[in-house]
Parts: C-alpha cells; structure tokens; sequence
C-alpha cells in the first residue's frame, strides 16, 4: 500500500487539478481518497488550498488469481 497527496497550487484551475488527479488513478489500483481543503493568508486575502491523497497499489497485470491459485 503506498499513498501520493496532490496539491492544488494558486495558479491551477480546479479542472486542471481534476485531470491531474484522474491520470493517476487511471494507472493504480485505488484504496481510498482522502480530500482535504484549508484556506490560508490574511483576513484581506484567503488563498484557498485544496488536497487529496489517494490510497493506492500498484496495478498488476497480470490475472492475480489465475497465478495465486493453487491447483
């Protein structure tokens, strides 16, 4: 089991995040997903910052119970 946190930066547009987040889950086996989102700065200018960690194995491809099983 690993885990990889992604983080929105100012400049990224939430679609842009999206797409950053799906490409990863396209290529792992997910666990869970974790989001999370802060706002930081003064009471003149709250930066929104948003996180999410997903919880992942790596894909096999191969037919796991076709090689696990015993005959």
């Amino acid at each position: 089991m690993k885990i990889k946190t992604f983080y929105q930066y100012n400049n990224e547009s939430p679609e842009e995040f999206d797409t950053k987040v799906n490409q990863f889950i396209q290529l792992v086996r997910v666990l869970d997903i974790i989001s999370n989102s802060a706002s930081g700065g003064s009471s003149d200018c709250l930066v929104p910052r948003s996180t999410i960690t997903v919880v992942y194995e790596e894909k096999n491809y191969f037919n796991d119970y076709l090689v696990s099983k015993k005959y």
